[in-house]
Parts: structure tokens; sequence; C-alpha cells
């Protein structure tokens, strides 16, 4: 439930290390429930529950004061030392139950899931929008990561990402709102027939890529018709992947592919 790394190396260290190769704005992801079931929590009580002494013992080596913070202190801490560096934060309700994401069984992926109650998520977004307030280092909001599992639906997507736009729009007016598509959020199709006034991401990865053309092609069909309809709305790219290790033509090709792309239609 607390960024990655902090037993590794000083969070001041790790903030550098993106500033030094130019990035201006991190996607910070966190478990819903650290805001609510676990917002008491301390970090030192949470890794010795888990029998990790590896974590504690570089915690202690390379960020002390963090061991006796709750995990929402050590988010702040993190969104602070971030925005000391001059990087912006999309804050990412990555899941509700911190555990790994994601597969269609997690019962963490669609609206009414065991660990994803609608009614206690708008919630939940709510507190962050709220605690974030004023803070001009957190710049966006994502509602959530990669929608899945066998309860998608349309209906429920429009209904619920909707009333949660809506809910943290008035809570933080300050941020932006960004909405992700279904089936891992790969699909967006559905709103070409019922747009929804928002800014929204997607993800692709090399799977759709069969060499440039029909890469962009999907993107097109899946998505980036949303930045030429009529009530066009701002596109982010939130993820996108493929196999580095060079023994494929279509792995080699798609990043300078997908990279022309975005320059093209000058996506973020």
């Amino acid at each position: 439930m607390i960024p990655e790394g902090l037993d590794k190396r000083p969070l001041k260290d790790i903030v550098g290390e993106i500033v030094k190769h130019n990035f201006n704005c991190v996607r910070l992801t966190y478990a819903m429930y650290m805001w609510t079931h676990y917002v008491h929590n301390n970090i030192n009580a949470t890794f010795t529950s888990l029998d990790v002494p590896g974590v504690v013992q570089g915690i202690v080596k390379n960020n002390p004061s963090v061991l006796s913070m709750t995990h929402v202190q050590v988010f702040d801490c993190v969104v602070r030392e971030l925005g000391i560096q001059n990087v912006k934060v999309l804050l990412d309700n990555h899941v509700s139950e911190p555990k790994w994401c994601c597969n269609d069984n997690d019962e963490n992926g669609f609206f009414h899931d065991r660990h994803f109650n609608p009614q206690e998520w708008v919630h939940d977004l709510t507190l962050v929008a709220k605690h974030f307030n004023g803070n001009h280092v957190i710049v966006a909001m994502s509602l959530r990561n990669e929608l899945h599992g066998p309860r998608q639906n349309v209906y429920d997507w429009y209904r619920y990402m909707s009333k949660a736009a809506v809910t943290i729009h008035k809570t933080n007016p300050n941020v932006l709102v960004v909405i992700s598509g279904l089936n891992y959020d790969t699909e967006l199709q559905f709103l070409k027939s019922k747009p929804l006034k928002i800014d929204l991401e997607i993800w692709t990865k090399q799977l759709m890529n069969r060499i440039c053309a029909d890469s962009i092609k999907g993107i097109e069909d899946r998505a980036g018709f949303l930045t030429t309809i009529k009530n066009a709305a701002p596109l982010i790219f939130t993820e996108f992947g493929f196999n580095e290790a060079g023994s494929s033509v279509e792995d080699n090709r798609f990043l300078t592919c997908l990279q022309t792309y975005l320059v093209g239609k000058d996506l973020d």
C-alpha cells in the first residue's frame, strides 16, 4: 500500500532519478482500503505482520522516518517530495483490497465484486479528493485501474463512473478526472454511441501489434476516435508495453510506431 522502493533507496534519491530522466509527472497508485480499512495501521506493523524483515531493515537504512508512519502519511511524504522536485502527480486508484492486479477472478475488478462496493468506492474517492484539495502537486485523479472480470457491463460503467466523476469534481474542482475503459482498459468503443465528457485513458499492449498500420487502426477503433468526434475528449496513454528482448520484428517496431502516432495526435 506504499510506493515501492523505499526499502532500497532514500525517497529524495528515487524522485531525483525520475527528474534526471526528464519526467515531470508520475502516475501514483494506491489501494482504496488504505484510506479506510487500514487507515490507522502503521508501516512497521504492516510489514511485521507480513514477516518480511528484509523490507523493514531496508526502510530503517534508507527511510527510517517512514517506519512509524501510517500508510496515508507515507503517501503524503512521497507526494510532498515529488512536489519539492517539481514533479506533478496523477493519482490512480489501482485496487480496493491491496493485492496484485489483476485477473478475472480477483474480486477486485468491477462494480459489485466482493472488494468493489460502488457506494464505498465513491465515498473513498471523495475522501482522497478532499484530502488533496488545494495541493497543487496533484493534477489528476484516475477513478480506477483496469476494470475487468465477468461482471463488466456498459450500464454500470456509465452509472458509477459518471457518479464518481461528478462527486470528485464537486469535492476538488482543481483536478482532472480520468476515466478508464472496460476489459483491462482497452475498450472505449461504446462511447461512439453515447459520449461521456471527461478525460479518458487507454492501455495498449504488443498483442495488438501487427506492424504499424494494424496497430494504429486498432488504437483508433478502440479509443483514438475520442479525440476527433464532435465532443472530443483528452486521451491519456497511461500504460503500454511490448517484449524488449529484440527477438520479434513486430515488437521491435512497436514503440517507434506508437511514438509517431502519439506525436501526430498530440496525445499524452
